[in-house]
Order: C-alpha cells, then sequence, then structure tokens
C-alpha cells in the first residue's frame, strides 16, 4: 500500500507542476484587474511578455502540489473507509470467538481482497490469537498497531507541514525582496513618492497570496488529516469490541 501511494505521489508532483505552469501562463496572457494581475503573478500593467522569475510562481507550485498530496490522501481515506461495509466480524453482541473460529475469520479477510487499514490490523490479531490463545497479549498487539498506525498518519503529512510552513516563508521573502527593489530608485525623480508607493503595493502583493493560500491548504489538510484520524478510532473500536473483548479464552 505505501508502494503504491508513494507512486501516486510522485505522479501527482509531476500533475501538479504541470498544472501551476499552466496557470502562471494562463494569468500572464488573459486580460485580468491590475491588482489581481499583480498579486497572483506580479504582472505589471501593460505587460505583454511573461517574467522569467517571480516568487509567486513557486508559491503556486507549492499550491497545487499540496491540492495533489490532499486529493491523494482524500482518496486513500475514501477507500478505506469503503471496507467498513464488509462486516468481518458478524454476530450478536453476546457471541464469543473461540481458536477455532480463527481460521475461518482469516479465510474471510483474505478473500476480502481488501488490503484496507481494518483487515491490517485484524489480520496479526486473529493470527496471534491462533497462536497465543492469550487476549491479553492480543489487546496489547492492538494497542501498539493503533499506536504505529497514528505515527504513519502523522508522518504522511509532512510534507504538506513543510508547504504550509513554506508557503508564507516565501511570501515575506518576496515582501522584503519588493522593498528592497523598491528604494531601489532614483531618488531625484519627480515620481519619488509614486515609484515607491508602486513597488511597495506589489511586495505587499506576495504576502497576501501566501497567506491566502497557505488557509486554503492548511483547511484541507486538517479536514482531510481529521477523517483518517477518526477511520482510524473506528478501526480500533471496531476490533476491541468486536473481536478482543469477544475472545474466548479457555482456561488449562
Amino acid at each position: 500500500m505505501a508502494d503504491k501511494l508513494n507512486k501516486y505521489r510522485l505522479v501527482g508532483f509531476a500533475i501538479s507542476v504541470v498544472c501551476a505552469i499552466l496557470f502562471i501562463l494562463l494569468c500572464n496572457t488573459i486580460p485580468l484587474e491590475e491588482n489581481l494581475a499583480r498579486c497572483l503573478v506580479d504582472r505589471e500593467p501593460g505587460s505583454d511578455g511573461v517574467k522569467l522569475f517571480a516568487f509567486q510562481y513557486l508559491m503556486w507550485i507549492l499550491f497545487f502540489w499540496g491540492l495533489s498530496e490532499i486529493l491523494i490522501r482524500f482518496l486513500f481515506v475514501r477507500a478505506q473507509e469503503q471496507e467498513i461495509e464488509l462486516e468481518f466480524l458478524r454476530g450478536n453482541a453476546n457471541t464469543l470467538l473461540a481458536a477455532e473460529q480463527m481460521e475461518t475469520l482469516m479465510a474471510d479477510i483474505e478473500n476480502s481482497g481488501q488490503g484496507g487499514m481494518l483487515s491490517e490490523i485484524l489480520r496479526p490479531l486473529v493470527q496471534n490469537f491462533q497462536t497465543n490463545l492469550s487476549t491479553t497479549i492480543c489487546n496489547d498487539l492492538l494497542n501498539s498497531q493503533i499506536q504505529l498506525r497514528s505515527n504513519d498518519i502523522d508522518r504522511a503529512y509532512s510534507i504538506l507541514r513543510y508547504i504550509v510552513w513554506m508557503l508564507p516563508t516565501l511570501g515575506f521573502m518576496g515582501t522584503v525582496w519588493g522593498i528592497l527593489h523598491a528604494l531601489k530608485v532614483d531618488m531625484e525623480s519627480d515620481a519619488l513618492l509614486t515609484i515607491i508607493t508602486d513597488r511597495m503595493s506589489v511586495a505587499f502583493w506576495t504576502t497576501l497570496l501566501a497567506l491566502v493560500l497557505t488557509s486554503i491548504i492548511m483547511y484541507l489538510m486538517q479536514y482531510v488529516q481529521c477523517r483518517e484520524e477518526t477511520h482510524l478510532n473506528y478501526c480500533h473500536k471496531y476490533c476491541l469490541n468486536k473481536f478482543v473483548n469477544k475472545l474466548y479464552e479457555r482456561q488449562n
């Protein structure tokens, strides 16, 4: 599952870069309101060409990359959630699970063809009880698995956290660069104040764009991560209530 996700992420990154470049070219060619053009791609009024570099370009690449990462995680979580409908553990609340039933349960898990979080947590629990016939060991194994998967979820969002950090950083860098550029003017110019004000406004547009893009990525990331953690909690409760707590441990 991890290898497949990494392949999807590489493809998503490549697509996001292409989308960002197309978006930048589009913003540089279509008619836009003056302030909007400056905010999006640092496009100066009356300019027909495309600037070779602007801090906004890097910001858009990061933004589309972040969107691709979020989309991949969202599709991954949605596929995991569909496994809930399989109901590996059936029966009423009073039904106990004995060691003799583990082989049948394992066959149901394997025949489902699902490699989701629920089956990956449940499979070693069944194998462990077949071997040790101990509910205590099985419960400890469940807790260890949940902790490891929680760490995996947190680590999976490391790139998105980097993007969330890097976007405002680029915005501030663009602002500082714009201020420095604004100060490099002819002090004897009759339009000194107009030139400085114009260049300073461009500088602050970069920070504004960075903050807007960061807020969008942050909201979407929190939504998907919360949904993924909610599914993990469901898997924990499912395995605890429908498997571990219903195991019948014979006393010697």
